[in-house]
């Protein structure tokens, strides 16, 4: 009974935050500095290279404004990420195009577009694409769909920052490998490893084990507010009403 009623008590306090909330739509777009810190099993080094994508990485944003200081934030994203690796005179681009689905509380002055959006990213990678170089001529690329080299599931955390009308910076870790460790086959005694596509089929080995993705990026968002169900219109003020003498 006591929990039933510190429940009804909590909603009591909540719903009026909702009902009073205020829905807005808009989208999003962003531009990308990437970079990966990758291992490998046999402890060669790998250099990482900072990569920068404009296209396409685009958003539809939603925001539930509970008042002028707190809001819900989600929407949908298509965004490309990826990294570039460099082994010696080797240097491997690795890319996907991934669907988000993020979730996050945004704090700050809402009516002045300054605040800060802490949360979370659930993103599923969908096509991925490696181009090789060896001495900076390209040897290879493919592209694939729900590729097995990578982590088709990567959740993220991102922190955001709005200052202006509609701009911010966003700052962006993956929880996952973005590519998948490689593991020796079942019965052979051979390290596993990646084989380029030279003519000497070069198996650069216990690559790659760990690959950590972090960005920062610049974006723009533009938002429109619109009507929530519970919001009740406020009705005009009335007119004042003139006495009209008649001769």
């Amino acid at each position: 009974m006591k929990k039933l009623s510190v429940s009804i008590l909590f909603l009591s306090i909540l719903f009026p935050a909702f009902s009073q909330s205020k829905l807005s739509l808009g989208s999003s777009s962003e531009y990308i500095f990437s970079l990966g810190h990758t291992t490998t099993s046999n402890g060669s080094p790998v250099d990482p290279v900072l990569r920068f994508s404009a296209w396409l990485n685009a958003g539809f944003v939603l925001e539930e404004r509970f008042n002028n200081n707190l809001a819900l934030v989600s929407g949908l994203n298509i965004r490309n990420v990826g990294m570039i690796n460099k082994i010696d005179s080797i240097k491997l681009k690795h890319r996907v195009y991934g669907v988000g689905i993020p979730l996050g509380v945004r704090i700050g002055n809402l009516d002045k577009k300054v605040s800060v959006t802490l949360g979370a990213e659930a993103e599923f990678f969908m096509n991925y694409k490696v181009k090789e170089y060896i001495n900076k001529d390209k040897i290879y690329k493919n592209n694939r769909w729900f590729s097995d080299d990578v982590e088709l599931f990567n959740p993220s955390v991102f922190a955001q920052v709005q200052f202006g009308k509609k701009y911010y910076i966003r700052m962006k870790y993956y929880l996952n490998n973005f590519l998948k460790e490689c593991v020796a086959e079942a019965g052979s005694t051979a390290p596993c490893g990646y084989t380029l596509h030279d003519k000497a089929l070069t198996v650069l080995y216990g690559y790659p084990k760990t690959t950590q993705l972090f960005y920062i990026s610049l974006g723009s968002e533009s938002l429109t507010m619109r009507k929530h169900k519970n919001q009740k219109e406020t009705p005009p003020e009335p007119k004042p009403i003139r006495n009209v003498r008649t001769i």
